[in-house]
């Protein structure tokens, strides 16, 4: 993110789909009073801004700039979440309309013309983030999971979207909290404990070191799932390496 002027909560929007033609678009809202001000620009104010959280509502976004005649811009489908049940943990709207690029441009320009800002690159992820709806490890893996090339490192990617890689950090962290909370003990209440030389059980924190390393040698071989490598195969002229080229991709 480059705002510099950053204000939680404020209402943003964004196109969520590639702006190519296709049969479905997406425009993504949220922000405080977000449903409210997307009622603004929808055929059925009423109805949006008092739908349920996780529900669907039919109508037609509209440019109350026009005259009613000419005000309609795309039939679509409104989907609304509210606060704290929506990804970034606050309400949000999300406009499904027919995919031109010029009907999703309109009604983005819409959005940016009553009352949101648009989004910064990444600002619904962070806005999850510091909204407690996800952590850094999910956040990294959203992106990895956008980015992947390979069927491999999205599923890499996936398992950690999940929370595998966070419960193995908290489990790390958990055993060094346990070990801590134990030397303290010995420390405050000497009387009631072995206060003796090599009393000590380093076992945890053996372990606990073993786990970080494997985690730290594990991040090379990620990153060749994420980025891949680059390969030459050289020889004299029909060594083979268009066989062996064919045979490598199957």
């Amino acid at each position: 993110m480059n705002n510099t002027g950053y204000t939680p909560e404020e209402p943003i929007a964004a196109i969520a789909t590639a702006l190519v033609p296709s049969a479905i678009g997406i425009v993504r809202a949220s922000g405080k009073n977000c449903i409210e001000l997307a009622s603004k620009i929808f055929s059925r104010p009423k109805a949006l801004s008092e739908a349920q959280g996780n529900s669907l509502v039919y109508g037609w976004v509209i440019d109350p700039s026009r005259p009613k005649e000419s005000s309609r811009i795309d039939e679509v489908m409104a989907a609304v979440y509210r606060a704290p049940r929506s990804f970034t943990g606050e309400d949000m709207v999300e406009i499904f309309c027919h995919g031109g690029v010029s009907v999703v441009t309109s009604i983005y320009n819409l959005f940016l013309a009553n009352g949101f800002r648009k989004a910064e690159r990444g600002e619904y992820t962070f806005r999850a983030y510091i909204n407690g709806k996800t952590d850094l490890t999910k956040a990294e893996a959203v992106k990895e999971i956008i980015e992947s090339k390979t069927d491999v490192s999205r599923g890499r990617a996936a398992g950690r979207l999940s929370g595998n890689l966070f419960e193995l950090i908290d489990s790390i962290k958990k055993s060094v909290v346990d070990v801590l909370g134990n030397i303290e003990v010995e420390i405050e209440y000497p009387e009631d404990e072995e206060n003796i030389a090599d009393c000590f059980d380093s076992t945890p924190l053996v372990q606990v070191k073993e786990k970080l390393q494997q985690l730290e040698a594990s991040w090379k071989s990620e990153k060749l799932y994420q980025d891949g490598t680059r390969v030459v195969l050289c020889g004299k002229t029909n060594a083979g390496k268009s066989s062996l080229f064919n045979t490598l991709l199957k």
